[in-house]
């Protein structure tokens, strides 16, 4: 989750607002829903990132 953090310069209150869905992974992007000033904004998602993330919640 740090790494998430620091990859897409997420606020800790972004990162816990996160689901699944809001990964476009064909975009290369992150849909930020309700951030600073409650507006919604985009945010790059590298792959590496995206199989990150993919392996995680494989595992659960």
């Amino acid at each position: 989750m740090l790494s998430l953090i620091y990859a897409c310069g997420l606020r800790r209150s972004e990162l816990l607002n996160l689901k699944p869905a809001d990964i476009d992974s064909k975009r290369g992007v992150l849909l930020i829903k309700q951030a600073k000033g409650k507006k919604d904004r985009i945010a790059p998602i590298s792959e590496k990132m995206v199989e990150l993330l993919r392996q995680y919640y494989k595992a659960y």
